[in-house]
């Protein structure tokens, strides 16, 4: 029996509508005149100015919305790396899990960055839930959860049990790293600048007569700072992915060839995986096999 395949694309795809679903029954329910009663379910406009069942109101509204919208950022850019992960892994509800999740992070946060506030309209009329309201992207990321606990328990083994002839993506540490903190690099010095114009911008738009409190220039600094943190790691990360793939099947030829000297072919071949970068090297290596250095002549 083939195995269900689920990959970046179809995720992209599930994500994309899921969000929209959720925007749009957010829009219908913001949009009733009166509460609506169906069964046990009430359909009532609320503002949720936390974030799930009016989690973190207690944050200033400032602090909520650039944390909450810059969340969402991270948790886009892991998921997809976890994606990456586990691509070449038929560990289908697993994934589903995670998208469903991920689905509901990205609704509520595109409603706190372009509202202030999440929009909640579901309401189940019986205690103890009466007091809470909630959208369907609660609904992803409570599905989403329950989900995905049951698949790490479920396919434990083949999510941390890696079955190929490379253990991990640190292959070639010295070049990976290199350029890892190179990229890193490059990318603070462009933080930095862009970080410095937005300073200075905010310091001349302001009117210097007008007071502002110090706790405005501390959030933006501490904000920055997590930012740039973040993404820092994440572009890391991004980086020994891409260098995994160049230098795997370098090391690979490399192998290939020093087989090739001690001039045992029997069954020798190079297969590289299919994401990997330099597949010539295929080629390459099929038109070596059986090849003999010239002898030298003897003195």
């Amino acid at each position: 029996m083939q195995k269900k395949n689920f990959s970046i694309l179809h995720a992209t795809i599930v994500l994309t509508s899921l969000v929209l679903f959720d925007l749009m029954t957010k829009t219908w329910g913001f949009s009733l005149q009166s509460p609506i009663r169906l069964g046990i379910i009430n359909f009532t406009p609320a503002k949720n100015f936390g974030l799930v069942f009016g989690s973190f109101t207690e944050f200033k509204n400032l602090v909520r919305v650039v944390f909450f919208s810059t969340f969402g950022g991270y948790a886009t850019a892991l998921f997809f790396v976890i994606l990456y992960f586990l691509k070449n892994k038929s560990l289908f509800w697993f994934k589903i899990s995670l998208t469903v999740f991920i689905s509901g992070i990205i609704g509520n946060v595109v409603d706190k960055t372009l509202l202030g506030f999440v929009r909640d309209f579901l309401n189940l009329g019986f205690p103890p839930f009466q007091k809470y309201a909630f959208n369907f992207a609660d609904v992803y990321l409570f599905i989403g959860t329950v989900l995905t606990i049951f698949c790490i328990y479920r396919y434990g083994d083949e999510l941390w049990n890696e079955k190929n002839n490379r253990k991990g993506f640190l292959i070639n540490k010295s070049y990976q790293l290199t350029m890892g903190l190179w990229n890193v690099s490059a990318l603070l010095l462009v933080c930095v600048t862009l970080s410095l114009y937005s300073y200075s911008f905010l310091k001349s738009y302001i009117d210097p007569h007008l007071k502002i409190e110090d706790q405005v220039y501390k959030y933006f600094f501490l904000g920055l700072i997590l930012i740039v943190s973040l993404y820092a790691f994440i572009f890391f990360l991004f980086t020994l992915i891409l260098t995994h793939r160049s230098a795997g099947p370098l090391i690979a030829f490399r192998r290939y060839i020093y087989q090739l000297k001690t001039g045992n072919q029997t069954d020798l071949s190079l297969t590289l995986r299919e994401d990997d970068f330099h597949k010539e090297l295929e080629s390459i290596a099929n038109t070596l096999k059986g090849f003999r250095p010239p002898e030298e002549p003897e003195s």
